[in-house]
């Protein structure tokens, strides 16, 4: 396949914490394709902008109140002049020089319209999320999968079937899946390459927790209409996933610094899932 120039789009609001390391991340790919990085911002009050502009990269401008993530990705779309995008969260980072590398080479294959790379935390990540990031993003897969999934925290995607499909700027989380779907629904692939990874860091208070869980429960229901969360959910998924989680952590020798962790991650992650459920459509 002859190169293609590659967009790596980065969405960023108050990031200073990360964006330093994630740029250096990128500039520093060993890799055979030509690419350029876009920043879209969305009204960074911290020193993101600041620590942006000492770096080779477009920049984009959105107000806090514009934005959705595919709002933002979109933009950053039209922006690039790029046969691929990139993309990857600003509280990520490369875990090696080979990530881009690895993310584009399943494009070889013309019917692949998109590419999910690994995620994985370091010190600073709950053990939950941890056990969340081995189950959705495993060292090995087989990519013969019946589900349809992806996750624009690492990602590239084909200009070409974006033209013909842009992100749904109108939910607020999923565009990621909802994407991945309408490519499935039209006879494209979905790619998992578990060599191209990132460390993904969360440093979130538990109200965050319930929020993002929350957000991304409204956008899986307009994208699966059907679909249904009720307390006895709740009841089973939490106690099951806590259960699931302390065993993990007790054969690891870490339970006595996880216990309180595990059971409030999961239950912000489960009532925040259930209270979205139950709040869907209701105008607010």
């Amino acid at each position: 396949m002859q190169s293609p120039h590659v967009a790596i789009i980065i969405r960023t609001f108050n990031e200073d914490k990360h964006i330093k390391k994630l740029l250096e991340a990128c500039f520093s790919q060993k890799t055979q394709y030509s690419f350029e990085v876009i920043v879209v911002d969305s009204g960074s009050t911290d020193k993101t902008l600041t620590i942006v502009e000492n770096y080779p990269v477009i920049l984009e401008s959105i107000k806090s109140s514009e934005f959705t993530y595919g709002r933002a990705l979109n933009i950053g779309a039209r922006k690039a002049k790029a046969d691929l995008y990139v993309c990857i969260s600003a509280h990520c980072y490369p875990s090696d020089e080979n990530w881009l590398e690895e993310l584009i080479r399943p494009f070889e294959n013309k019917n692949i319209a998109m590419v999910y790379g690994r995620q994985i935390g370091d010190d600073r990540t709950k053990f939950s999320e941890e056990q969340i990031f081995q189950q959705y993003f495993p060292k090995t897969v087989s990519n013969d999968q019946d589900v349809v999934f992806s996750n624009n925290a690492n990602s590239a995607f084909r200009r070409e079937c974006w033209e013909s499909v842009e992100f749904d700027e109108s939910l607020p989380g999923l565009e990621d899946i909802d994407w991945a779907k309408k490519m499935s629904d039209s006879g494209m692939k979905i790619y998992y390459s578990p060599e191209a990874c990132v460390y993904h860091i969360h440093e979130e208070t538990y109200a965050q927790v319930y929020k993002r869980y929350y957000r991304e429960a409204l956008g899986l229901k307009t994208i699966y209409p059907d679909s249904g969360f009720s307390v006895v959910t709740f009841i089973s998924k939490f106690i099951g996933h806590s259960f699931s989680d302390l065993i993990k952590a007790l054969k690891n020798k870490v339970l006595f610094n996880n216990l309180l962790s595990i059971f409030c991650f999961r239950y912000c992650q489960f009532a925040g899932t259930m209270s979205a459920y139950k709040n869907y459509g209701k105008v607010k």
